[in-house]
């Protein structure tokens, strides 16, 4: 697949370290995000 978002994380190193991530992924994600924090109806 390809690269949906580059995530930059610190490192163990302390330098700047980029991680790609599929769409899937990110979907995948948000898929968990969703059902773990769903929305409040009166928001």
């Amino acid at each position: 697949e390809r690269t949906g978002i580059v995530l930059f994380t610190s490192g163990s190193s302390g330098e700047p370290k980029g991680v790609r991530l599929n769409h899937r992924t990110i979907l995948n994600r948000l898929n968990w995000q969703w059902h773990q924090f769903p929305f409040q109806s009166d928001a």
